[in-house]
């Protein structure tokens, strides 16, 4: 079996979205509650320090909010394969 590796641009362009407000729950992404809290965790900080976020202040939060999305991904992705073979069996098996 061939793993795509992860695209780390998707994973970026997501958190950017996420940290500059335009994802919300009201537009459909739903993420796993820790990845929320950690979302609104860093918010509040560039929040708080809107010209040391640009100097790093940020990059923890910003880092575990990465790592977050990025397990919640492969999470995602693997549940889809699990459907995706049972699926396929299924159809073998009536085939048959």
């Amino acid at each position: 079996m061939v793993r795509s590796p992860v695209n780390h641009k998707q994973i970026v362009t997501s958190c950017h979205a996420v940290t500059q407000g335009s994802v919300t729950p009201e537009s459909g992404r739903i993420y796993f509650r820790e990845c929320n809290i950690i979302i609104e965790r860093l918010k509040q900080c560039h929040r708080e320090h809107t010209f040391l976020k640009f100097l790093g202040k940020c990059n923890d939060l910003d880092r575990e909010m990465r790592r977050c999305l990025e397990m919640e991904l492969k999470t995602k992705r693997a549940k889809s394969r699990e459907h995706a073979e049972r699926m396929q069996r299924r159809l073998n098996s009536s085939s048959e």
